[in-house]
């Protein structure tokens, strides 16, 4: 019984912060995009050896919950650029806006709602920091102090930036080699004193062929007087790092 009521609660929270349908990824998409100027119509210098980068496939969906099919992740190839994009559910709190990470030049992040009333928060991060790591930004492990879900080293190099000037609501990027991790904070998942539905919950990110884990979507409570709020974690497969070290690097 005891098992059941803890499963119960969890869908319960679940359904809390998650309360609108799945939607479509409707920020910039690498199926769109056109090669650079470095390709030639999917050849490599106009020989007649295909572009590798032409076959990078970093597309994410969620998988499971109420955010089932929801794109996450995807690469614009023509700026080189990884884009992550976090669900945030039917939040009233969620400025509409545009901004930049001043300690990292060329990330830039916006926030929109979708025509269901889902707010999401969408960030386009340069690859030269994920390929090459960051190291003029301290460790650091979420913000209530726990290691980061399903990253393999727990602690990245992270900075912290509100989402607009109207809004104390912070996120906070998190970069390594080859590792990327965004935290969002929201006061929904934040447990108040005597609340029972103090669960974390995660969901796996598949690729479009759903037959690989390419990252997780997780919801985490808040505690030790930290906010709680919603994580994203990918890493990059070696083998397509290596493409894209040798394209844009």
């Amino acid at each position: 019984m005891k098992t059941q009521m803890t499963a119960f609660a969890a869908l319960l929270l679940a359904a809390g912060l998650m309360g609108g349908c799945s939607s479509g990824f409707q920020g910039t998409s690498s199926a769109s995009s056109t090669p650079s100027s470095g390709s030639n119509d999917g050849q490599n210098g106009g020989g007649n050896t295909p572009d590798p980068i032409r076959n990078v496939d970093l597309k994410g969906y969620i998988n499971g919950g109420n955010y089932d099919e929801t794109q996450t992740f995807d690469f614009d190839r023509t700026r080189g650029e990884l884009i992550v994009r976090i669900p945030l559910g039917m939040d009233p709190t969620v400025f509409i806006g545009t901004g930049s990470v001043s300690q990292l030049p060329g990330v830039t992040f916006y926030t929109t709602m979708n025509s269901d009333g889902n707010y999401h928060f969408v960030i386009s991060i340069p690859v030269r920091y994920v390929l090459r790591g960051v190291t003029t930004l301290p460790s650091n492990r979420l913000p209530n102090g726990d290691p980061l879900p399903m990253m393999p080293a727990g602690e990245l190099p992270s900075v912290a930036f509100t989402l607009n000037p109207k809004s104390s609501r912070k996120a906070y990027l998190y970069m390594g080699v080859d590792a990327i991790g965004l935290y969002i904070e929201s006061e929904w998942m934040t447990c108040k004193a005597g609340t029972p539905l103090c669960l974390s919950l995660s969901f796996p990110i598949r690729n479009q062929a759903k037959s690989k884990v390419v990252g997780y979507f997780s919801l985490l409570p808040g505690k030790n007087g930290a906010t709680g709020g919603v994580f994203i974690s990918s890493i990059i497969p070696p083998e397509i790092a290596r493409i894209l070290d040798d394209y844009f690097l």
